[in-house]
């Protein structure tokens, strides 16, 4: 590893050298689940490259040791990173991988949905709505449900696309007693 905790792996994924990837992927000794010293896995420095990186995440995902539940310092996995980028592709391969990283929450109790909004992601908004069953009225650790965070961050296709679910809560409480309607 580099001193920060970089590998060979992380370098060539950061780089997008997608050839030297599948060669290290193929070395028997490779841990593909390693982590910086922030504790950002192989598979979230994937994720984060400026570029498509698609073909990277696929390689990363269907190693078979990898491990697509593994967080950093704040508690973010994979597919939270692939939400907050609105990496439409790397999220769908992250959910066939593991459905079940959908219902996690970081160190802040935010949930893929939430990182969806905090950048106006509305495709991943859509595709969270239409293919899980991600509970709509969860608050993070700031007692903030979706409706109310898409609401703050003022982004009224999100607003309806959350409005649309049966099931949401437009008087749901959060800290202080404010509402999405406030």
């Amino acid at each position: 590893t580099l001193d920060n905790g970089v590998t060979p792996l992380m370098a060539a994924v950061q780089k997008g050298y997608g050839e030297i990837v599948r060669m290290l992927l193929q070395h028997l000794l490779v841990d593909v689940n390693t982590t910086d010293m922030q504790g950002v896995s192989t598979l979230i420095y994937a994720i984060h490259v400026d570029e498509d990186n698609i073909d990277i995440v696929q390689q990363l995902v269907n190693h078979p040791s990898i491990d697509t539940s593994i967080r950093d310092e704040d508690g973010r996995t994979a597919i939270m990173a692939a939400a907050a980028k609105g990496d439409y592709d790397a999220l769908k391969l992250l959910y066939e991988k593991d459905p079940n990283q959908i219902y996690v929450q970081d160190n802040a109790g935010s949930t893929v949905m939430h990182h969806a909004i905090s950048n106006n992601q509305t495709d991943i908004i859509q595709f969270l709505l239409e293919n899980t069953k991600i509970d709509i009225n969860i608050k993070s650790s700031l007692e903030m449900a979706p409706l109310t965070y898409a609401c703050l961050k003022g982004n009224a296709d999100i607003v309806n696309e959350l409005l649309k679910c049966p099931n949401i809560n437009p008087n749901i409480k959060g800290r202080q007693g404010i509402t999405a309607l406030m």
